[in-house]
């Protein structure tokens, strides 16, 4: 009887081992469960979820100016910092505008125009003085090319560019001719009526 409790002893320090390792075994895998299960991120929050809970731990932690103020905290604002303006040199425009409108019929036709213009100069102001001093030789001059232009002439913004380019260069001429210099640099159309 002695042996076969010494063998019953032995059969059960046998088990022990086997015992041991099947705990630990199972111990391992669930380990190994729960990090894959960590890693493939079964244990992780939506987008949505996560957005939630950053909006609100912000406005937890938002505070007004003035809870900030009573809570003697600083509010500081955002500086601006202005943009430095470009320095560059730049002339002074003079404009003139002739007193009276320029009424001239049109060619090839029973229509009339009537024209009020006015003159830019960036030159000092004896450009205006002698526009001024050369008045009638300029309207003379404006009106007898005005009646060469035909109603298309005037009508639409491109042609009439074009003619306040001719106006320009004749003024500019008239006032070459009478002063030998003109320094007129842009012709405008105040008004302009066809009838």
């Amino acid at each position: 009887m002695a042996e076969e409790e010494a063998g019953e002893v032995k059969k059960k320090s046998n088990m022990l081992p086997i015992i041991i390792g099947v705990v630990g075994g199972v111990l391992i895998m669930g380990i190994g469960i729960a990090v894959g299960w960590f890693i493939s991120g079964m244990g992780q929050q939506t987008p949505q979820e996560t957005v939630a809970e950053i909006a609100q731990t912000s406005n937890e932690q938002q505070m007004s100016e003035t809870e900030m103020e009573s809570a003697g905290l600083e509010v500081i604002e955002p500086s601006k910092i202005p943009k430095e303006v470009p320095v560059e040199e730049k002339f002074e425009t003079t404009y003139y505008e002739f007193p009276e409108p320029f009424t001239n019929n049109l060619a090839g036709s029973k229509k009339f125009g009537q024209v009020t213009l006015g003159v830019a100069t960036q030159y000092d102001s004896k450009v205006i003085e002698n526009l001024e001093k050369h008045k009638l030789a300029l309207i003379d001059a404006i009106n007898g090319k005005l009646s060469e232009m035909t109603e298309a002439d005037l009508t639409g913004l491109e042609n009439r560019r074009k003619v306040a380019g001719i106006i320009k260069d004749l003024i500019n001429e008239t006032l070459e001719n009478l002063e030998d210099f003109g320094g007129i640099e842009q012709v405008f159309f105040k008004k302009l009526v066809i009838q």
